[in-house]
């Protein structure tokens, strides 16, 4: 059964941290997805998919990590924050949105910092 919070409680630093930290993930996870898959799968989709063209490819594959990410942090916050630890998490469109912006900015510099130690 899952425990409802209070108001209070979810204005806590703790609770807004967690709902941060879980939209940190989901970006990490899906600009990482999209980033290591982006140029073989756009190949194999290009190749076998007639239908699909160079603008259509991108949106689907980044459909399909944006929805296997959603999954992935969504099941992480239910099941094992909310309701085995019986956190309390702020989810707010603002922390959703400044949480995935950090998340692919993250990727971006981490992409960019092993792109120059390669060269």
């Amino acid at each position: 059964m899952v425990k409802h919070h209070s108001k209070k409680k979810l204005m806590t630093k703790s609770a807004i941290l967690l709902g941060m930290v879980t939209m940190i993930s989901f970006a990490l996870i899906d600009s990482t997805i999209f980033l290591l898959s982006e140029e073989n799968f756009y190949d194999y989709l290009n190749e076998n998919f007639d239908f699909l063209d160079e603008y259509t490819i991108p949106i689907l594959i980044s459909g399909i990590s944006s929805a296997v990410s959603i999954l992935i942090a969504k099941m992480i916050t239910h099941y094992f924050l909310k309701e085995r630890l019986e956190l309390a998490i702020n989810e707010h469109p603002i922390i959703d949105f400044v949480g995935v912006i950090i998340g692919m900015s993250i990727v971006i510099y981490v992409y960019h910092s092993i792109q120059m130690y390669n060269n």
